[in-house]
């Protein structure tokens, strides 16, 4: 899932994290913590901060602030970016345009929130609903601009790192929906900054056996209230497992560390490449 910035009076177009936009920001960090991630960077004279955690129901959060850093109003659009499978890996992968012509889309304006659902392909196939919505601070106004259809945002060969849908100052969301031959979920949010000051949006991505069942998610979270307290009930949850282990803060970053070597190659602890070249 990506998650872009647009600024609308210029039309330049960047991302929350280096993908897909493919620009390297100034100040770019990533930190890992056992309950979030956080994405922090400056660019275009704005610093964003986005946090990703998932609460104890399932729900994916993705938790955006902006600062205006400048001295001048920006009016800024954040669009997101995600394709929907709604079935086993294997499946998709085995013949995906087959898959997609089973999924089905709808807009719910009270939640601002995408829900698809697969329709099922026998009696003994379980349903499988998803939905994506966008909540933003109390006060401002919902742009509910959405999109369903991969082609109609990305367009004719073009890519991710500057789809059509987000192209120019002037750009919207088509409001596709219904089936498709290529879905997404994707909503967008304009905001206004004023000189050196805030705004929040938070993402909410999950999935659930019915309609009503995801939509009663959404409707929890369309506070943020109740978006702050999924970031703390994670935080004292992975405490909690970490004490119940054995594992104290200090050595968890010793584990990690370890694992990623295991996990990813180190060229620090590996031969030099003709070396390497002369054993085979």
């Amino acid at each position: 899932m990506w998650i872009y910035i647009q600024d609308l009076e210029t039309g330049l177009l960047w991302s929350a994290t280096r993908q897909p936009a493919g620009i390297s920001t100034d100040n770019q960090e990533i930190l890992y913590f056992p309950h979030k991630v956080e994405f922090r960077s400056r660019d275009q004279g704005i610093s964003l901060h986005a946090e990703i955690t998932v609460a104890e129901d399932g729900v994916e959060i993705r938790r955006v602030t902006l600062l205006n850093d400048s001295n001048k109003p920006r009016r800024l659009k954040l669009t997101s970016y995600s394709e929907v499978v709604l079935a086993l890996q294997a499946i998709d992968q085995a013949h995906p345009a087959f898959n997609k012509l089973f999924i089905e889309s709808e807009y719910s304006p009270a939640g601002n929130a995408l829900v698809f659902h697969r329709r099922p392909r026998s009696a003994e196939e379980l349903p499988v609903y998803l939905a994506h919505a966008l909540v933003v601070e109390p006060g401002c106004k919902v742009t509910g601009e959405y999109e369903s259809d991969r082609t109609r945002f990305i367009g004719r060969g073009r890519t991710l790192r500057s789809p059509a849908a987000l192209e120019g100052k002037g750009s919207h969301l088509s409001g596709t929906l219904g089936g498709t031959l290529d879905p997404i979920f994707s909503l967008a949010q304009e905001i206004d900054l004023k000189p050196h000051s805030s705004a929040q949006v938070s993402f909410l991505t999950l999935a659930a056996r019915s309609s009503s069942e995801v939509l009663g998610r959404v409707n929890h979270y369309q506070s943020f209230q109740a978006i702050n307290l999924a970031f703390d009930e994670a935080l004292a949850h992975s405490e909690k497992e970490l004490a119940e282990i054995g594992v104290t803060p200090a050595s968890l970053e010793y584990i990690q560390q370890l694992l990623s070597v295991l996990l990813y190659p180190n060229e620090a602890l590996r031969a030099a490449p003709a070396v390497l070249a002369k054993k085979q």
